[in-house]
């Protein structure tokens, strides 16, 4: 526990960086929506079907949205998966990290000298930056609730924490790969190996909406 918490303490600042970059990614989007989309039903209905029209352009990047004609859908498409974008590639950036700085600065060997065993540092250091994933993508739910409340409207809870889950999710599934990229290259080509592999995943999933070819490797995404 101990270790944990000093693991989320050396990754303080990076956190406080990528809450405040996902909580104003998300008020901003959803302010915009009320902005654009107006406050009648029909205003937002004319604004969803043309954004659903739009959306078909940007499908290798992002999931054709759900429902655009409301803040939730809206802000799901260009706010909440562009932050689960922003960070896989943290996840990947910090899973690889810690194997470089572990090599150059000989921890790992240090740690485990004194008898603590290899899994528990990793488990130590995969709890750490878990909680601090689960902090950033509060943070992005709260810029959305922000905003909501700011324009007097209301916030579907089951809804927000479904989102909120998917994106702690994807971004400890690139931790996890990205991870086991590192153990199997060396300490130098581990970014860049898990880099790739990311990637891959990531058009995996997004081509699969345009070719038929990957509708089947397709599951093997995270995203």
């Amino acid at each position: 526990m101990i270790g944990t918490v000093l693991f989320v303490r050396l990754g303080r600042w990076g956190i406080a960086g990528f809450s405040a970059i996902a909580f104003t990614a998300t008020f901003v989007q959803t302010t915009a929506f009320y902005t654009l989309a107006g406050h009648s039903a029909s205003d937002q209905a004319a604004f969803g079907a043309s954004m659903a029209s739009i959306a078909t352009h940007f499908s290798v990047l992002f999931a054709t949205p759900l429902h655009p004609e409301t803040a939730g859908g809206y802000v799901w498409w260009r706010g909440f998966q562009a932050v689960a974008i922003l960070l896989s590639v943290w996840a990947m950036a910090s899973a690889t990290a810690m194997v470089r700085t572990d090599e150059n600065h000989g921890l790992l060997e240090s740690v485990l000298a004194n008898g603590v065993p290899r899994w528990v540092v990793i488990a130590t250091r995969a709890l750490a930056f878990a909680i601090g994933a689960g902090l950033v993508s509060a943070a992005a739910a709260l810029g959305f609730v922000a905003a909501v409340q700011a324009d007097g409207g209301a916030v579907e809870a089951r809804s927000l924490i479904e989102a909120w889950l998917l994106i702690v999710a994807l971004t400890l599934s690139c931790y996890g790969i990205s991870l086991l990229v590192a153990q199997l290259v060396s300490a130098r080509l581990a970014a860049a190996a898990a880099a790739i592999v990311v990637l891959a995943l990531f058009l995996d999933n997004s081509l699969s909406r345009t070719l038929d070819l990957l509708a089947t490797p397709r599951w093997l995404s995270p995203f």
